[in-house]
């Protein structure tokens, strides 16, 4: 299930969507930059990153950033299947919640 959580941008509707395989929510964050996910068996692309990069979250706590990549999302709609694909998708394996960044969205057109 998709939930939206905003902040800073104003979300005129809000569609529900289930996603096929998905055991755990994934949040709609205007805050966030970039799609994060923690399950490597999400992503259809992927490359290891190797220089030890981190994404900092929470002010001041540092995750590490194992890989990046795209992710392929099948979505159960009221009339049928449609798929959505998350490119540049950040793989932390830290992560607690999947996050979709809804400002990437926008920013590539997307209707949100």
């Amino acid at each position: 299930m998709l939930m939206a959580l905003s902040t800073c941008c104003e979300i005129d509707q809000a569609d529900m969507a289930s996603i096929a395989g998905a055991t755990d929510g994934i949040l709609l964050d205007c805050a966030v930059t970039s799609h994060m996910f923690s399950g490597y068996h999400l992503f259809s692309s992927y490359q290891p990153l190797t220089n030890n990069e981190y994404i900092t979250v929470g002010g001041r706590n540092c995750v590490p950033v194992a890989g990046i990549g795209s992710v392929t999302l099948t979505m159960i709609l009221p009339n049928g299947t449609s798929k959505l694909t998350l490119t540049n998708t950040l793989h932390i394996p830290n992560l607690g919640t999947d996050l979709i960044s809804l400002g990437v969205l926008h920013c590539k057109d997307a209707l949100i």
